[in-house]
C-alpha cells in the first residue's frame, strides 16, 4: 500500500465513520480533523469518488511578473560574455541597451539557472563560450574556491572558548 492509498483510505474511513454514526462532530473529534477538512473531503468524494480523496500534487506557481524567455536569453548571453558582474551591473547594462529589467528580476533569472554565485557563472561562461579552453583566470578562480564543509566528528568537536583576565573586583574576586 502506497502513501497515497493509505491517506485516501484514512479519508474514506472518516467519511464512512460519519455516515455510520450520523454525527460529524464526533467523527471530527475521533479522527482529529476540523469540520472544514471533513466537508472538503466529502465534497471531493461526492464529485470524483474514491480518487478524489487521494492527495493532489501541487503545481508550480505561475509568476506573472517573471522575466520573459527572450529577455532571459539576453541576460544569459550577457552572462557568457561577461561572467563576473552581479545583477545590479547587468540590469544597468541592459537598461543602456533599452531593455528594462530590475536588479531583482535579473537575480531571479540567475538563481533559477543556478548562476547566482560567481564561480558558477565562470564555469557556465567557460562551458557555453565558443572557446572551451581553460584560461588562467578560470584556474585562479577554481583554486580560490574553498571547501564549503568543515569536518566535525560530533557536535561541539570544533568548539573553542577564549578567556582572558580583566582584573579584581572588590567583593567578587578575580574576573
Amino acid at each position: 500500500m502506497t502513501k497515497d492509498d493509505f491517506i485516501a483510505s484514512f479519508k474514506y474511513s472518516g467519511l464512512q465513520h460519519a455516515r455510520k454514526h450520523k454525527n460529524i462532530t464526533y467523527t471530527c473529534r475521533t479522527f482529529n480533523i476540523s469540520r472544514t477538512v471533513y466537508y472538503k473531503w466529502l465534497k471531493r468524494f461526492s464529485k470524483l469518488g474514491y480518487l478524489g480523496l487521494q492527495d493532489k500534487e501541487k503545481t508550480k506557481p505561475q509568476m506573472p511578473n517573471q522575466i520573459k524567455p527572450d529577455k532571459e536569453k539576453i541576460i544569459l548571453n550577457y552572462r557568457i560574455e561577461y561572467p563576473t558582474p552581479g545583477p545590479r551591473r547587468i540590469a544597468n547594462e541592459l537598461r543602456q541597451q533599452g531593455i528594462t529589467s530590475s536588479e531583482a528580476g535579473v537575480y531571479n533569472v540567475l538563481r533559477r539557472r543556478k548562476l547566482n554565485y560567481r564561480l558558477d557563472r565562470l564555469f557556465y561562461a567557460q562551458e557555453k563560450s565558443g572557446d572551451p579552453l581553460v584560461t588562467e583566470r578560470y584556474l585562479r578562480e577554481v583554486t580560490k574556491k574553498k571547501p564549503a564543509h568543515i569536518k566535525a566528528y560530533y557536535p561541539g568537536y570544533l568548539f573553542c572558548q577564549d578567556t582572558f583576565y580583566i582584573g579584581t573586583i572588590k567583593g567578587l574576586g578575580r574576573i
